[in-house]
């Protein structure tokens, strides 16, 4: 398929005046020693990427088109600061002061495309496999929930018995017993009721094009403080620098696909996974569960498209504060400033059919493994 690269880029940057001045005692006049321009504020926009033609009437046409590359960064920063007023001992009793007039930023507010691009976290790949699984979970897992029917018969009988003799949980270990017996039993079991009510609903469906996203979300501060010494304007400050970024990432993977999915399904390799005590487990750090899945959609599908993307937003807080050390001359400068950045990445890929690295570990799966830790014990 021919794709058309696009491409597009707008920079608009703010300039604002400064000017150093010395107030001459002994003359009883001011005099001006520097000026210039400092950027004072800027604003980035660019993108890069194609595009498909004729996209809206092949959509309408029903055609699968395939994801494209798409990369788009947008960024602004603004800052300003001052030195001064300084006082100096020039001869005798004369003290002289000296200051900037205008913006005179000393601070880097900007946050890069770079800089963002470096932070996009890893594990797409595994988000695109789960992509690819939830289009296979459309379907009801039939052998897996007849395999599983004796446990299901077992554990209505012993709450029928704990109901009729009035137990509740007297230590610990009962009390594990029944939290776990709730996650993995009664919940488990919740969910199999409705996935039966939506494969009787589909019997009569004739879909075919599904469409699937996997996300995840991350959001993080990094802090950092910088003290050294700077040259500014012929005096040496002493500078304290305060960084505050915060930054928000949601990554997500995406599959199109024109497959069929039964309503009931009945995969060996699934159920087999999924009957090893503790399997589930591993599936909370290696996605076997989920590879086994994917490998059923590859061996489904008619056609399909898939991609992995990521949105990464910045906010970053500058302040800058120094003072004179100066042999004679006494007084200090400040500076602060602000940035904003997002960055959005969309990156074509196929579905991995290896299982991935995952973590899906949160505190009522932490609370779930010491229930089981105080079941073995």
């Amino acid at each position: 398929m021919n794709l058309v690269p696009r491409s597009g880029l707008t920079d608009l940057p703010t300039y604002a005046d400064w000017s150093y001045w010395q107030h001459d005692t002994s003359k009883n006049q001011d005099v001006c020693w520097d000026s210039g321009t400092s950027l004072v504020a800027r604003e980035l926009s660019e993108y890069t990427g194609f595009s498909i033609p004729g996209f809206h009437r092949r959509v309408r046409r029903g055609e699968l088109l395939p994801h494209t590359p798409w990369n788009q960064y947008q960024g602004s920063g603004t800052g300003s600061g001052s030195v001064g007023p300084l006082r100096a001992v020039v001869s005798g009793n004369d003290i002289d002061d000296w200051w900037t007039e205008g913006s005179y930023p000393l601070i880097d507010s900007w946050i890069s495309s770079e800089s963002l691009a470096a932070r996009v976290p890893t594990g797409a790949n595994a988000l695109v496999q789960e992509a690819a699984t939830r289009i296979m979970g459309e379907s009801m897992d039939a052998l897996t929930f007849l395999a599983e029917l004796a446990k299901t018969k077992k554990m209505f009988l012993e709450a029928g018995e704990s109901f009729l003799k009035k137990q509740v949980p007297r230590n610990w270990r009962q009390l594990s017993n029944n939290w776990l017996s709730y996650r993995y039993g009664w919940r488990t079991f919740m969910y199999d009721c409705k996935n039966l009510h939506k494969a009787v609903a589909r019997l009569d469906e004739k879909r075919i094009r599904y469409s699937k996203r996997a996300r995840s979300f991350d959001e993080w501060s990094e802090t950092e403080k910088v003290t050294n010494t700077r040259l500014i304007l012929g005096t040496t400050f002493s500078v304290v620098e305060n960084v505050v970024t915060t930054y928000k990432v949601e990554l997500v993977g995406t599959v199109n696909a024109d497959v069929t999915v039964p309503a009931f399904s009945f995969n060996p390799a699934v159920t087999a996974w999924e009957l090893i005590p503790y399997s589930f487990i591993v599936d909370w750090f290696v996605g076997v569960g989920t590879a086994i899945s994917a490998l059923s959609f590859l061996a489904a599908q008619r056609r399909y498209a898939a991609s992995w993307g990521c949105r990464i937003s910045a906010i970053k807080n500058v302040s800058l504060a120094g003072t004179s050390v100066k042999s004679g001359v006494t007084g200090n400068c400040e500076s602060s400033g602000s940035g904003t950045a997002e960055l959005v990445v969309r990156v074509p890929c196929s579905v991995p059919i290896v299982p991935q690295l995952t973590f899906k570990l949160d505190t009522r799966k932490v609370i779930d493994l010491l229930a089981m830790v105080k079941q073995r014990i």
